[in-house]
């Protein structure tokens, strides 16, 4: 069932040269939720690698329903019995850890061009952490279901552009006030901060102002290793972004 439900999301149309069969690839996924729900994890793997593949492309129909299906995949894992402690997760939960987790790091870290992708990530990781906030409780406490204007994953990704300075700001207080660990600071606020600094459309100017000051509590806090790594970044970034000189120097 799994092979079948591969070849399908593979498909190709058969009267063109390289073309993909959205249609077909688009109904595989709609047929994915009975085999998400009862395969066991380790026939997983590949549907999930699947779906990461496919929230990178720019077809948004396709796009959307691989997010749905890791979705789907979150909610299986939030159903299963948590790990003892001291003992790595296993299970549905244990592959959301080891593969999709690394994914949106590296989705994260995209130059400015993929910002479809970046702001699809943010979604995603804000998603998947209101079902199983055990993958990355930090962050998890960033969620607000219940009240939007506070939810950062919400306000970072809206279009208004006033909603995405609050959210910096809130999250501003939240790294002054020691509310994250080192990891969760290098690996995710760290390459968030940095892709909203180099945004360079005019409309966008304040937010990256803010991001600039917010990325400043979090650089306070870093040890040297990611500390020097952002340093070198952004002074390398000073000969290719000329137009962006005043931001990258502040």
């Amino acid at each position: 069932a799994v092979a079948a439900a591969l070849n399908e999301l593979n498909a190709f149309d058969g009267a063109s040269v390289d073309e993909l069969d959205y249609e077909r690839r688009v109904s595989g996924y709609a047929a994915l939720p009975p085999l998400v729900n009862r395969a066991p994890p380790p026939l997983l793997l590949p549907l999930l690698a699947n779906a990461i593949h496919d929230v990178e492309r720019d077809d948004i129909a396709l796009r959307h329903s691989a997010t749905h299906t890791i979705t789907l995949l979150a909610r299986r894992a939030a159903a299963e019995p948590p790990p003892a402690d001291g003992t790595p997760p296993t299970g549905v939960r244990g592959l959301l850890e080891r593969v999709l987790m690394p994914a949106l790091r590296r989705h994260l870290r995209l130059p400015p061009e993929r910002n479809t992708l970046f702001v699809e990530a943010l979604k995603l990781l804000g998603s998947t952490l209101l079902l199983l906030p055990a993958l990355q409780p930090d962050l998890a406490t960033l969620l607000s279901p219940a009240e939007p204007e506070a939810d950062f994953f919400y306000n970072i990704t809206h279009v208004q552009m006033p909603r995405r300075q609050r959210a910096l700001a809130r999250l501003r207080a939240r790294v002054d006030g020691g509310a994250f660990e080192i990891p969760t600071l290098s690996h995710y606020l760290l390459p968030l901060l940095r892709a909203l600094v180099v945004r360079e459309a005019p409309n966008e100017a304040d937010v990256a102002e803010e991001a600039v000051v917010t990325l400043r509590a979090v650089a306070a806090r870093l040890p040297w290793r990611p500390y020097l790594g952002i340093l070198q970044a952004f002074s390398r970034l000073l000969t290719t972004r000329p137009r962006l000189e005043k931001r990258l120097v502040r």
